[in-house]
């Protein structure tokens, strides 16, 4: 039932990658949080996905990767923000 969650996440997420991928020139997406940290299990089948719908692009098709910081990059985000905010 897990694996069938994720295969259905990462079709999703695959089909959004390619509709963006198809309208405009998009070189890297970057995948961050928790499912950053499921690597192949996620990030194979979203690939296969993107270039399944994504046929028009060719090989420019982006490419998709998790993000260097994890579950962190959320929060440091925020903490930017927050720091360049107006008291």
């Amino acid at each position: 039932m897990c694996r069938e969650a994720l295969d259905r996440v990462a079709t999703v997420l695959g089909v959004a990658i390619a509709n963006v991928a198809t309208l405009v020139a998009v070189e890297r997406v970057v995948i961050g949080g928790g499912m950053a940290g499921l690597g192949d299990s996620l990030f194979v089948p979203l690939r296969d996905t993107l270039r399944a719908y994504a046929p028009v692009v060719g090989d420019d098709l982006p490419t998709v990767v998790p993000a260097r910081l994890g579950d962190t990059a959320g929060a440091l985000g925020a903490a930017l923000v927050a720091r360049r905010s107006p008291a």
